[in-house]
């Protein structure tokens, strides 16, 4: 459009899954049925039906030769159908349970098949000052993920937005750039993904000569949920020579 100063791509879907094939790492299980949880946490793969529907945008615009914009944006609903699922349940101190007669937690499930937020933004542009054989630029990338509810991991997470930005310099047909950079430059500090219980770390039985028995010990409680956390705001230069 506008003599290839503008794109504009629009996408849509919509799908329905028989039996989505799903995969957890970390399922509580009591294998003898009684209520008892057992030492070592399960991966488990396991089967539901779902649904995703969403529409896709991306716009790109060069309103002169030496400047470039686009924007992206993308919603995904892809959730359970009410599907009958494995979970993890627990009761009011946080430690796992498992109802008296099944060797896992069950839940009739609509939440979202991958923990991220349904609606994602990102934008990036850049300005060339040509100056003889060389070509100095600032180039920036800025990504918004906002908050989200998550009912597996019991965990709200915050909105999150990165700003990266590179000054630099080019060479003549780009054979060669040099450029410093600030990645998070505003030092944001957000979960990207947090466990949905308490850690626990197996441990060994010990006789009177702190002798390892064999026998499976008391799993000890951190008290604390493992988390990934975003990287810290990072300074660095870079440079690139194509042969």
């Amino acid at each position: 459009m506008f003599d290839g100063k503008v794109a504009l791509n629009l996408a849509g879907f919509y799908q329905k899954f028989k039996n989505y094939i799903s995969y957890f790492p970390t399922f509580y299980t009591a294998s003898g049925r009684d209520g008892v949880i057992d030492t070592a946490i399960s991966p488990l793969p396991f089967t539901g039906d779902a649904a995703s529907k969403g529409a896709e945008v991306q716009l790109s615009v060069r309103p002169s030769e030496n400047l470039d914009l686009s924007i992206n944006a993308s919603y995904a609903d892809a959730h359970y159908d009410n599907a009958e699922i494995p979970c993890n349940t627990f009761d009011a101190n946080g430690n796992p349970t498992v109802p008296l007669g099944q060797q896992i937690s069950t839940c009739n499930s609509t939440d979202r098949l991958a923990q991220i937020p349904k609606f994602n933004l990102s934008a990036n542009g850049e300005v060339r000052m040509p100056v003889g054989s060389v070509t100095p630029f600032l180039r920036g990338l800025v990504t918004y993920r906002p908050g989200f509810n998550s009912v597996r991991d019991n965990y709200t997470y915050r909105d999150y937005v990165k700003l990266d930005l590179f000054l630099g310099l080019r060479g003549e047909n780009a054979r060669w750039e040099v450029n410093v950079f600030a990645k998070n430059l505003l030092n944001q500090t957000r979960a990207l993904s947090v466990g949905d219980s308490l850690f626990q770390q197996a441990t060994s039985e010990l006789d009177f000569t702190f002798a390892p028995t064999g026998a499976g010990g008391i799993p000890f409680n951190s008290g604390y949920r493992t988390a990934s956390i975003t990287p810290p705001r990072e300074f660095g230069i870079t440079s690139i020579f194509r042969w």
